[in-house]
This record gives C-alpha cells, sequence and structure tokens, in this order.
C-alpha cells in the first residue's frame, strides 16, 4: 500500500466534502469533523495578518497573490465572490489529508461511500494517515486494491469559509492559482454527477491559472512558459493512463481464469513502466513526471484518475465557441444547474450546434 503525493495537478484538486452535517452520526464522520473544525477555528483573516509588521516578506507576498487570484476568479472567470480563501491557518504537515480508494483487483469496480444529500463517491478522506492506512488494510483483506493519496485542498462548496494552507507557500503561482479556481468552481457550481464537476473544475482551474499569468506576469514570463510546458506533460502523462486503462479493461473482460488474468496483468504494468523509464526523456519535457514508475498504477490508482482527469476536449470547443470567455462557460455550466438529466449531454448538445 503506497501513499501518493502529486501536488501539483489532478490529485490535489479532489473535491473532498467533509459533509459535516451529513457525517455526525458516525465516529468516522466525528472524527473527521473535529479535524476539519480545528482547522475553522484557528484560522486567520488574512486582511489581519497582513497589517501584522513582523509579518515575513515571503508570506505577505503569498498573501498578497491570494487575494489578487481570488480577484481574478470574480473579475475575469465570473466564479462566486464570497469569503473563500481570506484566512489563513498555519501547520506543520505538507499536505491536508489523504484520500483513500478501493477497487477490484481484476475489474475497475470500485468500492463508494454514500453520504447524505453528497451523493456516492469512489473516496474517502482521513486526516489521519493511520485510520487511511486501517481501513486500506481491512479492504485489502477482502481483495480490493489500495491507494492512497495525499491531497491538499477541498471545497465545503460555500457552507464553510475555505482557507489557504502555510504549505502553500511552496506552490508555484500557476499552481497556486489552478488550485483556488478549481476549488473556487465547485463553490460556484457543482453537480451530483462528479465526474462532470471535475472536468469543469479542472478545465476551468487550468485555463484560468494561465490566463491569470498572462495577464499578470507575461506570456514571455518563466512562470507562464513552464506552465505550459507542464499542461503538456499532463496531457501526456493522461493519455498514456488511459491508454493503460482501456488495455487492462479488455484483458479483464476476456473469458479466462482469474490467475491468468492477474498474471496478464503483471506483465501488462511491467511494460507499461519499463515504457515511462525507457522513453522518458522523448515523452516529456520536465521532470515532473521523473519517477513515477515506483507507484503501484493497480485498479483503484487508475479508476479514481480516470474518473478526475477525462478529456477536457468538451469545454476546450465550447469555450472557444464563446471567444474564449470563460465567464460564459461559467455562466452555462450555473444554468445547467436548473435543467434535469445529464449535464455532459446539455453540453455535448451546445457545442454540436
Amino acid at each position: 500500500m503506497t501513499v501518493v503525493s502529486n501536488k501539483l495537478f489532478s490529485l490535489s484538486r479532489f473535491l473532498l466534502v467533509c459533509g459535516v452535517s451529513a457525517l455526525i452520526f458516525s465516529c468516522y464522520g466525528i472524527k473527521q469533523a473535529t479535524f476539519f473544525l480545528k482547522d475553522q477555528a484557528r484560522s486567520k483573516p488574512i486582511e489581519r495578518l497582513l497589517q501584522d509588521s513582523t509579518l515575513t516578506d515571503s508570506t505577505r507576498r503569498f498573501f498578497t497573490e491570494v487575494e489578487r487570484i481570488c480577484r481574478f476568479a470574480v473579475d475575469s472567470v465570473g466564479l462566486k465572490n464570497n469569503r473563500n480563501y481570506t484566512r489563513y491557518v498555519p501547520t506543520d504537515s505538507s499536505y491536508l489529508l489523504v484520500m483513500l480508494s478501493a477497487a477490484d483487483s481484476i475489474s475497475f469496480t470500485t468500492k463508494k461511500w454514500c453520504y447524505l444529500f453528497l451523493g456516492c463517491f469512489p473516496l474517502r478522506s482521513y486526516y489521519d494517515l493511520r485510520d487511511a492506512k486501517r481501513v486500506g488494510r481491512r479492504l485489502a483483506r477482502k481483495g480490493y486494491e489500495i491507494n492512497i493519496d495525499q491531497v491538499d485542498a477541498f471545497s465545503t462548496l460555500g457552507i464553510f469559509t475555505d482557507p489557504v494552507y502555510s504549505f502553500m507557500q511552496e506552490y508555484p503561482v500557476f499552481s497556486l492559482a489552478s488550485l483556488i479556481l478549481h476549488e473556487q468552481t465547485h463553490a460556484t457550481v457543482y453537480f451530483k454527477n462528479v465526474q462532470f464537476s471535475e472536468e469543469l473544475a479542472n478545465f476551468i482551474g487550468r485555463e484560468g491559472a494561465l490566463r491569470y499569468l498572462e495577464a499578470y506576469y507575461g506570456s514571455e514570463s518563466q512562470q507562464y512558459l513552464r506552465a505550459r510546458r507542464l499542461i503538456t506533460d499532463r496531457d501526456v502523462y493522461l493519455k498514456l493512463l488511459r491508454e493503460l486503462y482501456t488495455r487492462l479493461g479488455k484483458l479483464y473482460e476476456r473469458d479466462i481464469s482469474r490467475v491468468e488474468k492477474l498474471k496478464k496483468k503483471e506483465v501488462v504494468l511491467t511494460d507499461f513502466k519499463r515504457l515511462l523509464v525507457d522513453r522518458y526523456d522523448s515523452l516529456f519535457t520536465t521532470e515532473l513526471y521523473r519517477g513515477v514508475e515506483k507507484y503501484s498504477f493497480n485498479n483503484a490508482f487508475l479508476a479514481v484518475r480516470m474518473t478526475y482527469n477525462l478529456d477536457l476536449a468538451l469545454f476546450e470547443r465550447y469555450c472557444s465557441q464563446q471567444g474564449g470567455d470563460l465567464r460564459k462557460v461559467v455562466h452555462f455550466a450555473v444554468g445547467l444547474k436548473k435543467r434535469k438529466g445529464d449535464p455532459k449531454k446539455y453540453l455535448q448538445q451546445a457545442v454540436s450546434r
């Protein structure tokens, strides 16, 4: 059982609703809610902290950057104007919590955890890594493959004020901006169709962050150019994962024994990891994915990434049709909340007109 950290992109952007009101009837809910409310209680207003003459220059720059990103989110992207990211929580940790997922060993059938009012998700969050590992071991004994990811942010969908954490000061501007814009998209509009919500938030987070860098740093800046390279590498990595997912999916559908499927699965994974090592320099332009061959790439790992990181082409096409105006994309998504049925079908219809 491994713990994966991928803070720059998708895995740092899961919708991790604590759902305090829905969870208080369980021991799990009480414990997670206690951690969450402690963070809320010790958060401090950034506006007040900026008046402190002892504040370090780096922290002051961080607060100023956060405030500017939040203004950009409202004025240029059309996201909700609320009190999110106006408070600060100091912490010794390098991440906020961990996320547990589980899947069958010869299929991508995932375990679901269901929460009142929120729906069912193939994920469960834990503030204490030991709790996640303990539950993971129990699920592993039942035959599940387990994956645990470190996560650095979540949206409470406007129920609470979402803060920034001290470890975020180390993030590149692109990562910080995409995180805030991603989570603010969830706070602006949220669909029970988890996949659609994540695709929308990923698109707005990525495109919004690029435009923020272009507006305040320039399209020739190191920050902007590196962000472009990171996005290119991320797309390559996700394409490789989709190909692996498809290949394994076809294997799992074959009419052969479970033992044979597991043997062939190991061959597929070994070949995939070898490809990542042997062709790294021809596939990627940055060092972001150097060493990922050490990941397990088990079914839980892949199933979650295919849920939360699918093709964003539909959103790109719709945005292009709207003259590149992200505000119109957000406005369209908000309007979809009033309509019944699959929101992605409405988006497909809008793009095909």
